[in-house]
């Protein structure tokens, strides 16, 4: 009968689960759920975990029965030696770690646990979850603190006293002009530098029309457009530094910003921690300590300089691509702080 519902017996449904391999696309997919960035911070979490295992417990983890072996206690163990001295014994690269950089290591630890248990194709409890380890990373968080320590923030002032000691016409110089100004005034990233393409660019009257692919806040690549404006003087201007690199570049097509080789040689794609580096390096030879910046003291600068200057949060926001007011508010706090203080002529 048409439409008629069809009723089959128990006994005819099969019960045995059918074992499905992932296709080539599906494994695709799911390694795109984290930003390259994220995959490469994990990465590097689950060695150090692994070499820590190896030497304190014997335990390999490229097998899954040793995998097995881990406790909430080694768990427990390990957050606490992240932010030991005895950490520090190891090398420059392993000091003592701050609250949020552990709790960046324990998501990784979780998250590799979860991938063991579907390897394992059986139940295997996750040793990262539990009492032991939560009440630890409270600790952790209470003796520690949870309070960022930010880096000097990369204001128009800053960033003129480095940009005036960049003087050169070699590839490196104008590389490194343009990345400094256009990461000032776009408020970027330093991934987000690193994966510009050339023709992510309009050039316009204007100044330049800069394409977003995807960022941080953006991981299902929706994409967004920010404007950057001509600046007063050509020595600071972003339009002007990024266009004069990209002819001396001879850069047709591709990843904007590039390594360079010994004699000039073009690279491949910037990394996203030679940003940083490259920042450092310019603001030492400006006579600033490199100590003090970091890869995101850009992004602060823009958004403290704009704050200062009476440009309202909405329209900061709009441009640095925050979603969430509360984050972006803690980039101007200590600014509102200094300038409703309640001390001011009480003494």
């Amino acid at each position: 009968m048409e439409n008629e519902i069809m009723l089959v017996g128990r006994a005819e449904i099969s019960t045995e689960v059918k074992e499905v391999p992932l296709t080539d696309l599906a494994l695709q997919y799911m390694e795109a759920s984290k930003s390259e960035n994220t995959l490469a911070n994990y990465r590097h979490s689950i060695k150090l975990f692994s070499e820590y295992m190896i030497e304190k417990h014997g335990l390999d983890l490229r097998y899954t029965d040793h995998c097995q072996q881990v406790s909430q206690e080694m768990i427990c163990n390990y957050l606490s030696y992240l932010t030991s001295e005895e950490r520090a014994k190891k090398g420059k690269k392993y000091k003592p770690l701050k609250a949020a950089s552990v709790l960046r290591h324990l998501s990784a630890i979780r998250d590799f646990f979860g991938y063991v248990a579907e390897i394992a194709k059986k139940p295997i409890p996750n040793p990262t979850i539990g009492k032991k380890v939560s009440d630890t990373v409270k600790g952790i968080q209470r003796r520690l603190g949870t309070a960022p320590n930010p880096k000097r923030a990369v204001t128009l002032d800053v960033a003129g006293m480095i940009l005036a000691e960049i003087e050169g016409n070699d590839l490196i110089d104008l590389r490194d002009a343009a990345i400094i100004s256009l990461g000032f005034a776009g408020a970027f990233r330093r991934s987000e530098l690193a994966g510009a393409d050339v023709e992510h660019l309009i050039f316009k009257d204007s100044g330049i029309l800069f394409y977003l692919p995807r960022s941080k806040t953006d991981q299902t690549g929706e994409g967004a457009w920010k404007h950057i404006a001509y600046g007063q003087r050509k020595t600071t201007c972003p339009v002007r530094l990024v266009e004069r690199w990209i002819k001396a570049a001879g850069i047709k097509e591709g990843a904007l910003f590039r390594s360079i080789g010994k004699g000039g040689r073009l690279g491949g794609r910037i990394h996203p921690a030679s940003i940083a580096r490259i920042l450092k390096d310019r603001a030492e030879a400006a006579g600033l300590d490199r100590n003090h910046f970091s890869g995101h003291s850009l992004r602060r600068g823009f958004i403290t300089y704009a704050y200062e200057n009476g440009v309202d949060m909405v329209t900061i926001m709009q441009h640095t691509g925050h979603k969430r007011f509360e984050t972006a508010k803690r980039y101007v706090e200590m600014i509102d702080i200094e300038k409703n203080s309640a001390t001011k002529g009480l003494y």
